[in-house]
């Protein structure tokens, strides 16, 4: 990020030199020195070299863990086009971004309760369907998402997950039937937990009967206080994948994304299992767009189609271990669609919720977030692209969401 912004302002700083050289050659052949009297368009044509658009690119911002990078690279070679990734860490972050305009992205993949706001904020572009023929292979349920009912500006990449509490059923110490279970001094060192603040406070805010997009400080407080509480026993925040740590034994107990991934090996289908939360779990859903301002909308089509074939989807799906969002089972190998994780309980996809963003309870949120995770380790994210700059760190501190339940 800090190399475009250079790269922006060593162009900005150009256009100004250039300016003002124009106005200072005028007033020595005794012109007028006014800005009425200067030519801009042919100025601004001059400078079109300077901004020229690279056409053999395409940048796309996405979260790390739901891509491969060997697609990435099939991609380059079968077209000639380099991917230029961003990995951004929180969609909130996505979103500042975007509305400051710091960012050059042509293709961005959004979490659904981000849809909304990126349209309201005019920063994506209406898509032509046509060009994205291979989009046709998802299911066609996976389509809808609030604001934008009709697909106008999105077209899916995934089906839904959930933030669940996994547990090993042989060496968990305690019964888990509520989010607030987890404060118990059983699971000291034995617990594991995303570090998202979305996922955090929404839980813990559920959990003590408030909706997740409450603007009550004292509420957010609240949920804070517990979550102060299930700290203790926080042996690491996670920013990525936590199945590793739960699979080795290194704890017992983990509340992440990861279900799905922990359940891929037919030897952990007895071992690890759910807790069916009253509550419900916080749900997500991945969609692709192309950003208004993007000036490289042919590959940004491109790179939309090429990701929704079924051959390049099933290299995603078979590395992340991810819930199938179209059917390619005669591409899957014997026994992958066995995984208890993607039939999951009925039950618990009714009573998932899901953020849009609409309202500003996660300035409260971030203003708390810091006292509930300071002094704690956060594992971060392994992903880097060797064809770009991945960048990010997250910041809430402008996010605002408000959550809807998914039926």
């Amino acid at each position: 990020m800090g190399i475009k912004f250079l790269k922006q302002k060593r162009f900005f700083l150009t256009v100004c030199m250039i300016l003002i050289l124009s106005i200072l050659f005028a007033g020595c052949n005794g012109e007028d020195l006014s800005l009425d009297s200067i030519d801009t368009d042919s100025l601004l044509s001059s400078l079109s070299g300077l901004g020229a658009v690279d056409e053999s690119v395409v940048s796309v911002a996405l979260k790390s863990g739901y891509f491969s990078e060997e697609v990435f690279k099939d991609f380059e070679e079968e077209t000639g086009i380099r991917v230029m990734i961003d990995y951004i860490d929180e969609d909130g972050a996505l979103l500042k971004r975007m509305q400051e305009g710091s960012s050059n992205y042509d293709v961005v993949c959004v979490d659904a309760g981000y849809v909304a706001a990126l349209i309201k904020s005019s920063l994506l572009r209406e898509l032509n369907h046509s060009k994205i023929e291979n989009e046709k292979n998802y299911y066609d349920y996976l389509f809808a998402v609030d604001g934008d009912d009709n697909s106008k500006y999105t077209t899916p990449n995934s089906n839904m997950e959930y933030a669940t509490i996994i547990y090993n059923t042989e060496t968990c110490p305690i019964t888990i039937s509520s989010f607030s279970d987890l404060a118990k001094p059983e699971l000291k060192g034995k617990l594991a937990m995303t570090s998202s603040p979305v996922s955090l406070f929404g839980m813990a805010l559920v959990s003590l009967g408030y909706s997740p997009s409450t603007e009550k400080e004292s509420e957010i407080a609240a949920a804070a206080d517990l979550l102060a509480k299930i700290k203790p026993n926080v042996e690491i925040f996670i920013d990525s994948s936590g199945a590793e740590r739960i699979l080795s034994g290194e704890i017992s107990v983990l509340f992440s994304w990861d279900y799905e991934s922990v359940m891929s090996e037919e030897e952990n289908w007895n071992k690890f299992d759910i807790v069916n939360l009253k509550t419900g779990y916080e749900t997500y859903q991945g969609f692709w767009g192309i950003a208004q301002n993007s000036q490289r909308v042919e590959n940004a089509y491109n790179f939309i189609n090429y990701m929704a074939r079924k051959e390049v989807y099933v290299k995603s799906l078979l590395e992340k271990k991810l819930t199938p969002a179209m059917d390619c089972t005669e591409l899957l190998p014997s026994g992958f669609m066995n995984n208890p994780a993607f039939d999951i309980d009925e039950s618990i996809k009714k009573k998932a919720w899901m953020y849009v963003i609409d309202t500003q309870n996660l300035e409260l949120i971030s203003k708390y977030y810091t006292q509930v995770i300071g002094g704690k380790e956060i594992e971060a994210s392994a992903a880097a692209d060797t064809t770009c700059e991945a960048s990010t760190s997250a910041d809430i501190t402008n996010e605002t969401e408000t959550a809807s339940v998914v039926s």
